[in-house]
């Protein structure tokens, strides 16, 4: 059996396109609009979600990602509440998320 991120290409394959991966910085800018962002992806047609952690070393992810982990960080998120945000996404919806 394939794991679900095998699945989303091969599934993208059969459909003769390429597969849509996009990347958020998880509780950017606060829990309820992370939510909302990763429900916005899904029913965008994202394949898998990639969901960052903030943390204060990311000297070289560029200046979107470093602002939006700054946002995150500043406004209190913690590594738990990613993982519950994730789990509250999945609850409604299939998108598999990748945590980066």
């Amino acid at each position: 059996m394939l794991n679900p991120i095998s699945q989303a290409f091969r599934k993208a394959k059969q459909e003769n396109r390429a597969a849509l991966l996009t990347y958020t910085v998880g509780g950017d800018p606060d829990k309820k609009t992370s939510l909302n962002i990763l429900k916005s992806i899904a029913e965008s047609g994202a394949d898998i979600i990639e969901c960052g952690l903030g943390h204060g070393a990311n000297i070289g992810d560029g200046g979107a990602i470093q602002d939006s982990t700054y946002r995150a960080l500043s406004g209190g998120i913690k590594t738990d509440d990613i993982f519950e945000i994730i789990e509250d996404f999945k609850k409604d919806y299939a998108t598999d998320v990748i945590i980066m």
